[in-house]
């Protein structure tokens, strides 16, 4: 075998290796919290030692902040996605609504208590900065293809929109993960924030 192929195989099983520690503490901290799981636990779910758990990611923060980063990657990609389609052609209302619907239950499906921890992680780092400034700068095409569209006022700032949006949209977020009593669901809040914009700023008839 050369040394290529040879060197090909080894990278493959580090990621392996990499991907089966990473499942597994987001399996964990889904289940026991990350205040509640250890390096141990993760390694043994991994099917891997203490010690290759550490060279992969030399710490359990930054396991968390990877979760955390990936999951804020995947909701800037759907963000430009969303973006750039409203950029060759106008997006139907209903279209709209139904994919934003879905982005923001994104966030629940990996589970409250992973959820607050990797919010708390992550958005006082250059990390949530950059998602911020990301997210914002999308929103703000979206709002002025809308504008172009005829859906949005355009009496308003698209800046201005965007800002709301951004800030209602962590607000509905903090009150799932932080409200464990709650009554109304993830799917409850993301449908109410969602109301408040059309009725704020849609200039639809039919909305």
């Amino acid at each position: 075998m050369s040394a290529e192929a040879t060197l090909g195989r080894r990278e493959q099983k580090t990621r392996r290796t990499r991907r089966q520690i990473y499942l597994a503490a987001m399996e964990l901290f889904n289940k026991k919290g990350f205040g509640g799981t250890t390096i141990r636990e993760i390694a043994e779910v991994a099917d891997v030692s203490s010690v290759t758990v550490h060279n992969h990611f030399q710490t359990k923060d930054r396991l968390l902040h990877a979760i955390a980063e990936d999951f804020l990657d995947e909701l800037l990609t759907f963000l430009g996605s969303m973006a750039e389609r409203a950029q060759r052609e106008p997006l139907e209302s209903d279209v709209f609504f139904r994919d934003a619907y879905q982005a923001f239950l994104q966030a629940p499906k990996i589970g409250r208590s992973l959820a607050a921890d990797a919010h708390r992680a992550t958005m006082a780092t250059e990390t949530g900065a950059r998602f911020t400034r990301e997210a914002e700068a999308h929103i703000v095409s979206l709002i002025q293809s809308f504008q172009r569209a005829g859906l949005v006022r355009s009496d308003q700032q698209p800046e201005e929109v965007a800002e709301m949006a951004m800030n209602l949209m962590f607000g509905a977020f903090n009150g799932w993960i932080n409200d464990l009593n709650g009554e109304r669901s993830a799917e409850a809040r993301a449908a109410a924030l969602l109301q408040f914009l059309v009725r704020s700023y849609w200039a639809a008839d039919d909305l």
